[in-house]
């Protein structure tokens, strides 16, 4: 009994030895190794003080407010519908995942797509980056992955700028020219019919927590 419970053991030992590096192949073969790589960079950032910015290679460093008090998660998916996967960057407040960087892989090279820097980011479906900033003056951006992965379309620009208790809510669409920028004023429909525009659905992102990227040895 117990040398047939012996051998079962070794069988189960080594079947795990077999399946585990197979298991690994797939989960990275779902990425290119430049999405790998940035993920391992981030993880390492994330754990190693002896690593330093000036060492980073493809980090965004809005990820230093996050060192030592919140966990990276990450998702992979194609956002723009060009078969091309996009890898997403985010962190988790209470059950909601807030994005803060987008890359894109295109021709071997790696892109930021999208950052957040002050905004608050939300990916909507048909690949749309929405940005909403806080202040008196605030702004409403709307951008497009292309086809290509590799380049943002600017959609629209929005501002509502808050009254001061005696004033109206005022609302701007910001056209952009070649040297100068122009605010025209429309009515709280007109800036609530271009926003219904752009977020439809929110894109249904499946997040990974940021672990088993980087090699410690």
């Amino acid at each position: 009994m117990k040398k047939r419970l012996k051998i079962f053991l070794i069988c189960v030992f080594m079947t795990l030895i077999v399946l585990l590096p197979i298991k690994s192949k797939q989960i990275n073969d779902e990425m290119p190794d430049a999405y790998v790589n940035i993920l391992s960079e981030y993880e390492r950032v994330m754990n190693d003080k002896t690593y330093s910015r000036d060492q980073w290679k493809n980090i965004y460093d809005y990820v230093l407010r996050f060192i030592g008090k919140t966990d990276l998660y990450y998702c992979i998916k194609d956002l723009s519908g060009d078969g091309k996967t996009e890898l997403i960057l985010g962190t988790k407040q209470e059950i909601k995942f807030e994005p803060f960087i987008i890359y894109s892989f295109e021709e071997s090279a790696v892109y930021w797509a999208g950052i957040r820097e002050n905004y608050i980011m939300t990916i909507y479906e048909g690949g749309i980056i929405e940005y909403i900033s806080g202040g008196v003056w605030q702004h409403f951006m709307y951008e497009r992955l292309d086809g290509d992965s590799a380049v943002t379309d600017l959609l629209a620009v929005l501002v509502k700028e808050e009254g001061d208790g005696k004033s109206p809510v005022r609302y701007y669409s910001v056209k952009y020219t070649e040297n100068n920028q122009i605010y025209e004023e429309i009515t709280k429909k007109e800036f609530q019919d271009i926003r219904n525009l752009y977020t439809g659905s929110v894109e249904r992102l499946t997040w990974n927590k940021l672990e088993g990227f980087w090699n410690q040895q």
